[in-house]
């Protein structure tokens, strides 16, 4: 997380979404230069989870996070969710960030074409992000089974800011 006043709070569970990647053949904008392949999004669907890391942060810092997630490029949106944190043994309502235009069709993780796949970088550093946030050890292994593009980020001072460590 890139902001200042980003504090992590544990670990959170999305109930009726899965993880995918957007179809840079239905929408081209969606490619991303910097990390070379698809980006992620979150997609209604019943009986699925999500896992991710939960942050709290200052109202201030808002507009920030939303620049940096794309939402004045018209990429992400952000929803308000209900989230269940475990640390706090209760939901409370987290904001996300969803593809304006999601996928509309469910491809599995490991069959997918190029135009749905992650480059190996951006997969690896959701699956190192999933480690040092302690998601569920069976959620990291289902995010290992993706199909990543084998292109890497072309950014070599942005890569070098994520120490990444080689997961896949």
């Amino acid at each position: 997380m890139q902001n200042k006043s980003a504090e992590r709070v544990g670990v959170g569970k999305l109930e009726h979404f899965r993880i995918d990647f957007a179809d840079t053949n239905a929408n081209p904008q969606y490619y991303s230069s910097r990390w070379n392949g698809s980006p992620a999004t979150i997609v209604e669907h019943q009986n699925s989870i999500v896992y991710g890391a939960v942050w709290k942060l200052n109202l201030a810092d808002v507009e920030e996070l939303d620049r940096q997630e794309g939402v004045e490029s018209c990429i992400y949106k952000p929803i308000s969710l209900k989230v269940y944190v475990e640390s706090l043994e209760r939901e409370i309502t987290c904001r996300s960030y969803q593809l304006v235009f999601n996928p509309k069709i469910l491809l599995d993780p490991v069959s997918r074409e190029e135009a749905r796949q992650p480059s190996k970088t951006y997969l690896t550093v959701i699956v190192n992000g999933a480690i040092e946030s302690k998601l569920p050890e069976t959620y990291v292994n289902f995010l290992k089974t993706f199909k990543h593009n084998g292109k890497y980020a072309t950014d070599s001072d942005f890569i070098e800011k994520l120490s990444l460590k080689n997961v896949l």
